[in-house]
């Protein structure tokens, strides 16, 4: 089981679409290859590759803090848990308990991450819009809200950042590893033999080419994620530059003229102005 675990791992690190910063894929990718592939004590080193063990939920002054800090994933184990990557499943949980309890009249999304994988994160954002239905969201950053997590902060009502924050990374990419040279100079040929017609299965098998078909069918894919992206942006936040979805992040002051967020602010002034929302 755990060897399926880690295999699960790498296949989202190397052939699934990410809604994550390169920086953050990068650094995740070179600690599965150096503490996994390498070490081959991947479940001693997983506290490397995700930081932190990830915080719960508050409840202060009627305010629900929900953290979304570090890596997004969904349906995430525990290991990856203690070891900090956030799960979509448990922030729309949170949401949930938030909204059932009388004593809580906001809830505050405390985001710092890079984002993370697509799967789970347009029913965790749609989860959030829905609950300010019912009680005002307010998203805040005093760290980065990029990508996937940008794609949950812009659910709420309002986003705050700190000066120093970093919003958008608004894009998708698939990256995928080539590796028909390598197995060429080590003397082996893969060949795959598929049902007629299965022009897609099979793509990108360790040791062959994607043909420009399946490249194309790939593409197709992580422009349809991005069109959700933007479409709920713009869904939620009225006209955005568009020159602020074409991948980039931008600190607070910019962001804000960009119009991915509101205001530049304090956690604290956050807080007053959240608690006069509701009212």
């Amino acid at each position: 089981m755990k060897h399926i675990r880690f295999t699960n791992i790498a296949n989202q690190i190397y052939s699934k679409p990410w809604l994550v910063t390169p920086l953050a894929h990068a650094s995740i990718r070179r600690l599965f290859e150096t503490r996994y592939q390498v070490s081959g004590k991947a479940e001693n080193q997983l506290v490397d590759m995700f930081g932190d063990s990830q915080p719960e939920m508050t409840i202060e002054d009627g305010i629900a803090i929900i953290p979304i800090k570090g890596i997004i994933g969904k349906g995430l184990g525990k290991l990856e848990k203690v070891c900090g990557a956030v799960d979509t499943e448990d922030i729309s949980a949170n949401i949930t308990a938030a909204l059932d309890n009388p004593d809580v009249t906001a809830i505050l999304l405390d985001v710092n991450s890079p984002g993370g994988v697509c799967n789970g994160t347009p029913e965790c954002a749609q989860i959030i819009a829905d609950a300010n239905e019912q009680k005002p969201v307010m998203a805040y950053s005093d760290g980065e809200a990029c990508s996937a997590a940008y794609w949950l902060a812009s659910s709420a009502k309002a986003i705050y950042g700190s000066v120093s924050a970093e919003f958008g990374s608004v894009g998708v990419y698939l990256p995928w590893c080539d590796e028909t040279e390598a197995y060429s100079k080590e003397g082996v040929k893969i060949e795959l033999i598929k049902n007629t017609g299965g022009d897609f299965k099979g793509a990108g098998y360790p040791g062959t080419a994607l043909t420009p078909e399946q490249k194309a069918e790939l593409q197709r894919g992580v422009d349809q994620i991005f069109a959700m992206f933007t479409g709920h942006i713009i869904d939620r936040r009225g006209p955005v530059n568009p020159n602020a979805l074409r991948g980039q992040t931008f600190l607070s002051a910019e962001a804000k003229k960009m119009g991915l967020i509101d205001e530049v602010a304090t956690f604290a002034q956050a807080v007053s102005d959240l608690k006069l929302l509701a009212g």
